[in-house]
């Protein structure tokens, strides 16, 4: 094929969204004419559309260089640069090429992107809103502003967003995976609107599930498969590696699935423990081939509908028995994945309806919990230097809808002298400070009773639990990891756990170590038992000084209680198939 051919016929694929075969014909064109700018341009694109990072990263750099005055090269490049996590370097690429064609709907949508991650949050929403005025079809533009919004704590607004983009092409599964993941954040919608939003899904894809048998006989050594973009420091990659750790000692053998850009230390602590793969520039299908090849019994996916997800590579029935796990708590939709694994106290007896995948309890915590080495120790109750409660939250922000803040502002009101810490990335940026300051303001909140505090590092977080005596937790989407580390950090808190599994996250940890009396099962008494504890200094005083002790005496730390419920839960899953086949 013609060089000309082949550009022009990548274009017309990436149009019908047929991005995989576009990217082949792009890389079929810069072998015949490497230095063909337009190939180059058009190439990073793709390359960035089907994960494949690095070559997005290279062909944008050559595409640069090759036309310094291609506002498109420059925007592709940025795509690529924000990936890896230079996000400064981006936003310097998308400003020039904004100059050169400030109608670039896809220009500003990147900006949007780049603005976001460097905590830039009002600049994020208007680069957002000048993206959908430039194209209102560009359906990435919806998608990145309402990934803005609900970091704004703004859920309903994202998803209006979102719902138009699946209007405009209701097969492109990050828009589901992001609908999905929003509706969490939303008290008003019901399990059966999840579900049947997950369902929408699965019916989106276009995928055959290939039949792969399983064998009759429970192999002496099980081995397991973990995908995820989050082997880091993430929440899944703290609750992981305790687990991967004990399996060494045990009839798995682990197989991690890394797709992911971005390594650290927890990486190489999670590494040292399995066979190690990194799949972030493989197809669905190479991965597949790779999961066969390694001979995966039981694949199990640690990030439903979150960021980083390969749950194409589940649709498609990588492994004969398939499992979703510790990284999403509703149902992924999908009829390929066999069963949901989810902790006793996050079960419901209704909540099961609601789940494609069957649902298997387990006993004791839902998560292992290992504080890392440099968590400081306990500090002192405030309340004594200060002589008023300060109540605190590190939840992300998106979980802080307006019912949420209300309630935070009722329990304020009845503690007149209190006061509320709230500490997440987007007060990094003052405008967004001052819209909070605003809305708790509505409710009677003075600004000198809230200080909202931005990004930091982890060390320099888990010290700062050292000003708040009591937590309040988010709902309907509760804390995990940050439960547990406010919990470890000696600070109670207060949980209201509803029929969503993510919203009894806290509950859970509560009841693993004997204080589920912090959790109130309506709004009125969540309000009581935070009013009330705030009154009790004598029983805070004593919380604080033995959180540590009673996480420390419960399986909550016990990595080898936790790795053995899993692994009983795998035998029993692929045994209970086994015999069905």
């Amino acid at each position: 094929m013609e060089l000309t051919t082949l550009v022009n016929s990548a274009q017309q694929l990436y149009l019908q969204g047929n991005y995989q075969k576009s990217l082949q014909l792009l890389q079929e064109a810069v072998l015949i004419a490497p230095n063909h700018a337009i190939a180059q341009t058009n190439l990073s694109y793709l390359a960035f559309l089907n994960g494949k990072l690095s070559l997005a990263l290279e062909a944008g750099q050559l595409a640069v260089k090759l036309s310094p005055e291609s506002a498109d090269a420059k925007i592709n490049y940025a795509s690529a640069l924000c990936s890896f996590g230079d996000a400064e370097a981006a936003i310097v690429q998308l400003e020039n090429a904004i100059l050169i064609n400030p109608s670039s709907a896809l220009g500003w949508t990147q900006l949007n992107l780049a603005y976001q991650q460097v905590n830039q949050y009002s600049e994020a929403v208007a680069a957002g809103q000048r993206a959908i005025q430039c194209d209102p079809n560009l359906i990435h533009s919806y998608s990145n502003l309402a990934l803005t919004l609900q970091q704004l704590g703004e859920a309903n607004k994202a998803k209006e967003l979102l719902e138009t983009a699946l209007t405009i092409n209701p097969k492109v599964s990050f828009l589901h995976h992001n609908y999905l993941m929003n509706l969490q954040y939303l008290a008003h919608i019901n399990s059966q609107e999840m579900y049947l939003a997950a369902k929408k899904y699965a019916d989106s894809l276009n995928s055959k599930n290939n039949f792969i048998t399983i064998k009759n006989k429970i192999p002496c050594k099980l081995n397991v498969g973990y995908i995820s973009g989050d082997f880091r420091k993430h929440p899944v990659g703290w609750f992981i590696h305790p687990i991967i750790a004990e399996h060494r000692q045990s009839q798995i053998n682990s197989y991690v699935y890394a797709n992911q850009q971005v390594f650290d230390e927890q990486s190489e602590n999670i590494k040292a423990n399995c066979c190690w793969r990194e799949i972030i520039d493989l197809t669905d299908q190479e991965v597949i081939k790779l999961i066969k090849k390694d001979g995966i019994d039981i694949l199990v996916d640690l990030s439903g509908h979150t960021g980083g997800n390969r749950l194409g590579i589940f649709a498609m029935g990588a492994a004969a028995v398939q499992v979703s796990w510790l990284g999403y708590f509703a149902s992924t939709g999908l009829s390929s994945i066999d069963y949901v694994l989810l902790n006793e106290n996050q079960i419901t007896e209704s909540i099961k309806h609601y789940f494609t995948e069957s649902v298997y309890a387990l006993k004791g915590s839902q998560f292992c919990y290992h504080p890392p080495s440099y968590a400081p120790k306990v500090a002192p109750p405030p309340f004594q230097e200060n002589g008023y409660i300060t109540f605190g939250s590190f939840n992300n922000t998106a979980k802080i809808n307006d019912e949420v803040l209300r309630h935070w502002a009722t329990i304020l009101l009845y503690c007149t002298m209190s006061k509320l810490i709230i500490k997440w990335s987007i007060f990094d940026d003052q405008t967004v400070q001052n819209q909070f300051i605003k809305k708790f303001s509505l409710y009677g909140i003075d600004s000198n009773r809230l200080e909202l505090r931005g990004s930091s590092t982890h060390i320099k977080m888990l010290e700062e639990y050292g000003d708040i005596d009591i937590a309040l937790d988010t709902f309907p989407f509760s804390g995990g990891l940050t439960s547990c580390e406010a919990l470890w950090m000696g600070i109670p808190i207060i949980t209201f756990p509803q029929l969503r599994p993510v919203s009894r996250q806290t509950y859970g940890l509560l009841k693993t170590i004997g204080l589920e009396n912090l959790a109130g099962y309506t709004p009125n008494e969540y309000i009581k038992i935070a009013t009330e504890l705030a009154k009790d200094k004598p029983r805070l005083t004593v919380l604080r000084k033995n959180l540590r002790q009673y996480m420390t005496q419960s399986c909550l730390m016990n990595s080898q209680y936790l790795a053995a419920e899993i692994e009983h839960a795998y035998i029993d899953i692929y045994s209970h198939k086994s015999n069905k086949c």
